[in-house]
Protein backbone atom coordinates (compact mmCIF):
# COMPACT_ATOMS: atom_id res chain seq x y z
CA UNK A 1 0.00 0.00 0.00
CA UNK A 2 1.33 3.27 -0.42
CA UNK A 3 0.94 6.32 1.31
CA UNK A 4 -0.03 9.69 0.04
CA UNK A 5 2.36 11.88 1.04
CA UNK A 6 1.30 15.50 -1.06
CA UNK A 7 -2.32 15.40 1.50
CA UNK A 8 -2.62 19.24 0.94
CA UNK A 9 0.17 20.54 -1.12
CA UNK A 10 -0.61 21.16 -5.02
CA UNK A 11 0.90 19.15 -7.56
CA UNK A 12 1.94 22.68 -8.91
CA UNK A 13 3.94 24.35 -6.32
CA UNK A 14 2.51 27.95 -6.29
CA UNK A 15 6.26 29.63 -7.99
CA UNK A 16 7.67 26.63 -9.91
CA UNK A 17 10.25 28.92 -11.43
CA UNK A 18 12.00 28.59 -8.08
CA UNK A 19 12.33 24.92 -8.70
CA UNK A 20 13.72 25.45 -12.38
CA UNK A 21 17.51 26.00 -13.03
CA UNK A 22 17.89 29.17 -15.83
CA UNK A 23 18.36 26.12 -18.55
CA UNK A 24 15.05 24.14 -18.07
CA UNK A 25 13.20 28.23 -17.81
CA UNK A 26 14.42 28.81 -21.13
CA UNK A 27 13.48 25.20 -22.20
CA UNK A 28 10.38 25.51 -20.92
CA UNK A 29 9.37 29.15 -22.91
CA UNK A 30 10.11 27.55 -26.23
CA UNK A 31 8.30 24.12 -25.29
CA UNK A 32 5.19 25.85 -24.06
CA UNK A 33 4.82 27.50 -27.89
CA UNK A 34 4.63 23.77 -28.79
CA UNK A 35 1.69 23.09 -26.13
CA UNK A 36 3.83 21.70 -23.46
CA UNK A 37 2.16 22.97 -20.03
CA UNK A 38 3.37 22.16 -16.39
CA UNK A 39 1.73 18.96 -15.32
CA UNK A 40 3.57 18.47 -12.19
CA UNK A 41 6.66 19.18 -10.18
CA UNK A 42 8.05 16.07 -8.42
CA UNK A 43 8.83 17.67 -5.07
CA UNK A 44 11.87 14.76 -3.88
CA UNK A 45 13.89 14.86 -0.46
CA UNK A 46 15.48 18.38 -0.10
CA UNK A 47 16.38 20.53 -2.82
CA UNK A 48 15.64 17.88 -5.68
CA UNK A 49 12.66 18.43 -8.03
CA UNK A 50 11.16 16.75 -10.92
CA UNK A 51 8.99 19.31 -13.31
CA UNK A 52 6.53 16.98 -15.24
CA UNK A 53 5.35 18.55 -18.58
CA UNK A 54 2.12 17.90 -20.39
CA UNK A 55 0.81 18.56 -24.12
CA UNK A 56 -2.20 20.03 -24.42
CA UNK A 57 -2.24 18.75 -27.64
CA UNK A 58 -2.01 14.22 -27.39
CA UNK A 59 -1.85 14.39 -23.76
CA UNK A 60 1.84 12.63 -23.76
CA UNK A 61 3.56 13.22 -20.37
CA UNK A 62 7.49 14.48 -20.64
CA UNK A 63 9.99 15.16 -18.04
CA UNK A 64 12.15 18.21 -18.16
CA UNK A 65 15.52 17.75 -17.89
CA UNK A 66 18.39 19.93 -15.80
CA UNK A 67 19.93 20.49 -19.67
CA UNK A 68 16.15 22.30 -20.63
CA UNK A 69 15.63 20.01 -22.99
CA UNK A 70 12.44 17.56 -22.88
CA UNK A 71 12.51 13.33 -22.78
CA UNK A 72 9.27 11.93 -23.23
CA UNK A 73 8.41 9.48 -20.26
CA UNK A 74 6.14 6.59 -21.63
CA UNK A 75 6.45 4.72 -18.56
CA UNK A 76 5.67 7.84 -16.16
CA UNK A 77 3.12 7.14 -13.04
CA UNK A 78 0.89 9.69 -12.36
CA UNK A 79 -2.24 9.72 -9.89
CA UNK A 80 -5.19 9.38 -11.93
CA UNK A 81 -6.77 11.93 -10.02
CA UNK A 82 -4.73 14.79 -11.06
CA UNK A 83 -5.17 14.22 -15.03
CA UNK A 84 -9.11 13.99 -14.31
CA UNK A 85 -8.87 16.92 -12.18
CA UNK A 86 -6.41 19.31 -14.97
CA UNK A 87 -8.96 17.58 -17.87
CA UNK A 88 -11.86 19.11 -15.67
CA UNK A 89 -10.28 22.41 -15.43
CA UNK A 90 -9.59 22.57 -18.99
CA UNK A 91 -12.85 21.75 -19.82
CA UNK A 92 -14.24 24.61 -17.55
CA UNK A 93 -12.12 27.05 -18.82
CA UNK A 94 -13.40 26.37 -22.54
CA UNK A 95 -16.34 26.94 -21.21
CA UNK A 96 -16.54 30.20 -19.53
CA UNK A 97 -14.17 31.18 -22.95
CA UNK A 98 -17.39 29.80 -25.07
CA UNK A 99 -19.21 31.69 -22.94
CA UNK A 100 -17.46 34.95 -22.95
CA UNK A 101 -17.20 34.87 -27.13
CA UNK A 102 -21.17 34.16 -27.44
CA UNK A 103 -22.88 36.02 -24.53
CA UNK A 104 -26.19 34.72 -23.62
CA UNK A 105 -28.74 36.13 -25.62
CA UNK A 106 -31.91 38.14 -23.24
Amino acid sequence: MTVDRRIGISAIPSDPKSYLNEQQQLGLIHLREYGWTTFCVRRLSGDSATTILRNKHNKVLGILHEDGTLRIANQLKVRDCRYEENTDIESMLDSIKQQVKKPPQQ
